[in-house]
């Protein structure tokens, strides 16, 4: 929303505010690929996430917290929309070809959210697994300090 406040968009725009929406697809997975050592890496579904600026335009700007909660409910809808999609999992791939061939867009300016869930779910705390504890882990974090256009 912050980014409309500095810029408003013209009156009757038919304009987006757009992300990228990413979900942990591990659940969508077949019972056997679901465990930590089943399906060893992220299993992330992605889907645009619309969410119209006529909500901006169609609200009185001074009453912040009911235009947050306008903005907050949109984006309810677009991930319960998400959410409903029967194979999101499965176009990751298909969907990736699409985004590398096409023209390279300009660089991302937004934020960007990345999760496979709690990663306290999927690591191990302990290894091995069995027999004496060579490491153990009593804290997960994961995090991306990058600022700069590109991977």
């Amino acid at each position: 929303m912050l980014p409309l406040f500095d810029n408003p968009p013209p009156p009757n725009s038919d304009g987006l505010v757009f992300y990228y929406g990413v979900v942990d697809g591990r659940q969508r997975l077949a019972k056997e690929y679901r465990d930590p050592l089943g399906y060893p890496g992220y299993c992330l579904g992605m889907s645009a996430i619309h969410i119209p600026v006529s909500i901006f335009q169609n609200h009185d700007i001074n009453d912040k917290k009911g235009l947050v909660l306008e903005f907050a409910k949109a984006v309810r809808k677009e991930y319960l929309k998400q959410a409903a999609y029967p194979a999101l999992v499965a176009i990751e791939a298909q969907q990736g070809d699409i985004m590398l061939n096409a023209p390279a867009p300009t660089p991302w300016a937004g934020p960007a959210y990345a999760a496979d869930g709690k990663g306290a779910v999927y690591l191990r705390p302990t290894y091995p697994a069995e027999g004496p504890t060579v490491i153990e882990i009593d804290d997960f974090f994961l995090g991306l300090n990058r600022c700069d256009p590109g991977p």
